[in-house]
């Protein structure tokens, strides 16, 4: 996820949260704003998210 997503780890593969936007892009992944586009494989940020029916 931190790769795809840009997201910077520490050096115990955790989230690195003291670079510039990585608290931003680690809410917005959480808060169901960050999913990968089906046809592209590539990360987006979407304005909300359910369940497929």
């Amino acid at each position: 996820m931190a790769k795809r997503f840009s997201i910077p780890l520490d050096g115990e593969n955790r989230f690195y949260t003291s670079a510039d936007g990585a608290a931003d892009k680690i809410v917005k992944l959480l808060c169901n704003k960050g999913m990968v586009d089906p046809f592209k494989n590539v990360a987006v940020e979407v304005s909300g998210a359910k369940q497929w029916q």
